[in-house]
């Protein structure tokens, strides 16, 4: 561990990996009081052969499938596999704050401008790629509170309360989830952990209940339709990941069940494994405890639907017709501000759904309805199978009494 800033009672330090195995994961061991403000720097990786750029959407953080902090064998907070929440979460900013911040950050290349040729694009901004040597290697830095939400509402991560406190990052296998040429073999850079750390009775101690919401997840599969003819499916899904649980809002991400339809030849297509993609007359109803969320059917077409991802989780930096199945190219767009070409590639892949629950759930079933087409291409995009994960805020709260943790639903 180094110090690299103090101001007498906070001193910032590096501290390297406890335990470190590039391609699998990395873990380092709390043991001064400190800030939850943690940082990741220096996540990245290196690849065998050409350069290849970041994933659009996810950056960097497509090297990251999961966080934990833990507490001994206790787990405090954390969730698997996070990383399609992660993506969203990249494109639930601000234009401003992603072509400013983010892009120098993530590593990605969401937000964009308008060129002096009247066209909408990404190409302002760092290189942002994996390198064939570190040195040709753009490298992210992580704020863990948005992996590990607990952090937001601690005061101090005090060893002397939280006995053997772990971290502990997992990477990705599969490079289709960080590269937008996915190389055969890659190799994780070592990343170090930024520590506030504070001198000893300068600091404030946590309250005795620390309430938060969890990220949990559950899903389910729309089957694929018939290629033949036009016809419309409406399956209904019953959840039981949040049964017996306070659950504030959920999310719905939507990606082909067959991974390899992300990837044409060696490169692969758009958001690759992290786009949301938008169906054909798809409409979305939530039932909780027996009751409907939302009136008639459900909440119907892109527009409508990304209303209400607004209303649930804030700001969201779509490209025109982002979040629509109907195509929009240079020619149809406004004839003043056109889109660049390589932007087409990203219609249709910016469709979630997000609803508030803001009750203890019983029984939560979603019903999925959508119309494929007559299509006879490899992939087509309105037919296939879908993964479709969902994400869902869960309310806990952590009860400090001396030395003892627990962690109980609320």
């Amino acid at each position: 561990m180094s110090t690299v800033y103090s101001n007498g009672n906070v001193k910032t330090k590096l501290l390297e990996p406890t335990t470190y195995n590039s391609n699998v994961s990395a873990e380092w061991r709390i043991t001064e009081p400190c800030l939850p403000t943690l940082r990741l720097i220096d996540l990245g990786t290196s690849v065998a052969y050409a350069d290849s750029d970041y994933n659009k959407l996810i950056g960097a953080y497509g090297l990251i499938k999961s966080v934990f902090l833990y507490q001994g064998q206790l787990l405090l907070d954390g969730c698997p596999n996070i990383q399609h929440f992660m993506a969203f979460k990249q494109y639930n900013k601000s234009n401003s704050v992603n072509r400013n911040l983010k892009q120098h950050l993530v590593r990605n290349k969401m937000g964009f401008g308008i060129s002096q040729i009247n066209t909408i694009s990404d190409t302002r901004g760092p290189t942002n790629q994996s390198g064939t040597s570190p040195s040709k290697t753009a490298l992210g830095h992580v704020h863990l509170n948005e992996f590990l939400p607990l952090l937001d509402k601690l005061n101090v991560l005090d060893p002397a309360v939280f006995k053997n406190l772990r971290l502990v990052v997992e990477f990705t296998t599969d490079s289709q989830t960080f590269a937008t040429t996915p190389p055969a073999t890659f190799t994780t850079a070592r990343p170090r952990l930024i520590m506030d750390v504070l001198a000893p009775g300068a600091f404030n101690a946590n309250p005795t209940a620390v309430q938060w919401n969890a990220l949990e997840q559950d899903r389910f599969v729309s089957p694929a339709i018939a290629k033949t003819a036009v016809q419309s499916i409406v399956s209904n899904f019953k959840l039981n990941g949040f049964n017996s649980k306070l659950v504030s809002r959920i999310l719905i991400c939507k990606s082909y069940q067959d991974k390899t339809k992300n990837v044409d030849g060696a490169t692969v297509n758009g958001f690759g494994p992290f786009a949301s993609l938008a169906q054909f007359k798809e409409v979305v109803q939530v039932a909780v405890n027996g009751s409907q969320l939302l009136p008639r059917n459900g909440v119907e077409g892109p527009h409508r639907m990304l209303s209400m991802l607004h209303d649930t989780w804030g700001e969201c930096n779509t490209l025109p017709g982002g979040s629509s199945c109907d195509l929009v190219t240079t020619q149809q767009a406004d004839p003043d501000t056109k889109i660049a070409t390589p932007l087409l590639k990203y219609q249709g892949q910016q469709s979630y759904f997000g609803c508030f629950l803001n009750q203890r759930v019983k029984d939560l079933q979603i019903t999925y309805t959508r119309q494929g087409q007559i299509d006879t291409g490899a992939i087509t995009p309105y037919n296939e199978a879908l993964d479709c994960l969902v994400y869902g805020e869960v309310s806990k709260t952590l009860y400090i009494q001396g030395n003892v943790i627990n962690i109980v639903y609320n």
